[in-house]
């Protein structure tokens, strides 16, 4: 006759299923560490930045009578674009530099699990 101790394998599976989940929580930090690492495309880079030397170049194909306001809409064109793509630049890396997302959420996460 056979000797099976149903508490010793049920608590077997929950161990199991306990291990699975840690090796799932691990490889899911491991590729989150990994995207980290790794900023936009050199193609979507090329792509934004000859996007806007072409829509600036276009700017110079309306003609307005008084240069000044021609060249001060240029100017503010650029300018923008600029800020687009250096904002952009920032939030490559979202995890490191001047603007990166900060821990907050998961420090209250942590928090919260303590309290229970």
């Amino acid at each position: 006759m056979l000797n099976v101790d149903t508490g010793a394998g049920a608590g077997q599976v929950l161990y199991d299923q306990g291990l699975t989940r840690m090796h799932e929580v691990s490889d899911a930090r491991r590729l989150r560490l990994l995207e980290t690492r790794e900023g936009l495309p050199e193609i979507l880079w090329v792509v934004l930045i000859s996007g806007g030397v072409v829509i600036v170049t276009f700017t110079y194909l309306f003609g307005l009578k008084n240069n000044w306001a021609h060249a001060l809409m240029v100017a503010a064109l650029t300018l923008v674009i600029c800020g687009i793509l250096f904002t952009i630049g920032s939030f490559e890396y979202p995890f490191a530099g001047e603007a990166k997302i900060q821990p907050d959420a998961f420090e209250e996460v942590l928090r919260s699990f303590e309290q229970d």
